[in-house]
């Protein structure tokens, strides 16, 4: 074999390997999807005891390993949602906007504008903005919350109800009173 053959050789096996190596980083791994899994139930554990530093570190690595596996649109949104409510809770605001607004449109790509499924990242991303005083943009969210806000129960349906109060008691200072009364009538249903 002379050394252009050999050299050809060595370089078709090289691309040939590489093309594998792209190939199986592109593909959904199990062990990227069983991380994940680990990163959400630990997100939850410390969400259930009240630590919310580790939830936010847990919940941002699920949604890394989301991204860095493709896990599907279905799982990035699951992530997202999970850290984008928890740096809310944390006091993290913009980075909350941020990551519900990828969220939301997730849900709406993935369900649809008005399936149930979207009114939790629709009040969790209206509760940001009402964190962050910016009810321009809360309000519209609202306005879609209230059409579905009576398919929920339980916790759910008690942070919607608290939102519509919150929201409510807020409009009522610049005198913008009909959407205040609104919002306060969906609150007590």
């Amino acid at each position: 074999m002379n050394n252009f053959t050999a050299i050809c050789i060595r370089i078709t096996s090289f691309i040939i390997y590489l093309l594998t190596a792209l190939l199986l980083l592109s593909c959904a791994n199990p062990l990227n999807r069983a991380t994940y899994e680990r990163n959400m139930e630990q997100g939850y554990r410390a969400e259930k005891d009240g630590d919310w530093g580790v939830a936010e570190i847990a919940f941002y690595r699920a949604a890394e390993n989301v991204r860095f596996g493709n896990l599907g649109d279905q799982k990035e949104s699951e992530a997202l949602f999970n850290l984008g409510r928890t740096k809310r809770i944390v006091g993290k605001v913009d980075e909350s906007v941020d990551l519900l607004e990828r969220c939301l449109e997730l849900d709406e790509k993935l369900y649809g504008h008005d399936h149930e499924m979207i009114g939790y990242t629709i009040a969790e991303l209206a509760a940001s903005y009402f964190e962050k005083h910016n009810f321009e943009k809360g309000i519209p969210l609202l306005i879609r919350l209230e059409a579905m806000a009576d398919k929920y129960s339980g916790r759910p349906r008690a942070f919607i109800k608290q939102l519509f109060n919150k929201y409510s008691a807020e409009l009522t200072k610049p005198g913008m009173d009909s959407e205040a009364k609104r919002f306060q009538d969906k609150a007590i249903v």
